[in-house]
């Protein structure tokens, strides 16, 4: 998972450093990640109409250390859950606010360890 961060980051510093923009980025077969950085590229490449020049210069990956995404993953994970806990608060407060006469309340899903993307915002009139 780390690896696929880690592309995605020196993919746009590449991007950047050759006036690159709005270039879309999906996701990729992770065939494409085991075969490195060049592959990744090129596969960037191709899905977006572009010419293969990049592909020469992606031996940018070589100035950088997976290492150095540790932190920013980490940090990620421990705030996922209240970032999401934050997101359907403030969409309930929405509802609730744009809803006199109604009933809104969050409904609980399923477990957290399926998906923290667990909750239902239902409405009734």
């Amino acid at each position: 998972m780390i690896r696929k961060h880690f592309y995605r980051a020196v993919l746009e510093i590449l991007l950047r450093r050759h006036g690159i923009g709005n270039l879309r980025v999906r996701k990729q077969n992770n065939r494409v990640y085991e075969e490195g950085f060049k592959a990744y590229v090129a596969a960037l490449m191709e899905q977006n109409g572009l010419s293969n020049d990049l592909v020469d210069k992606a031996d940018i990956i070589g100035e950088y250390k997976v290492e150095s995404m540790y932190p920013a993953v980490c940090l990620r994970a421990m705030c996922a859950a209240v970032a999401e806990s934050l997101l359907v608060l403030d969409r309930w407060r929405f509802v609730k606010e744009n809803l006199s006469d109604g009933h809104v309340i969050v409904h609980r899903l399923f477990d957290s360890e399926i998906s923290p993307r667990r909750w239902a915002i239902v409405a009734v009139r």
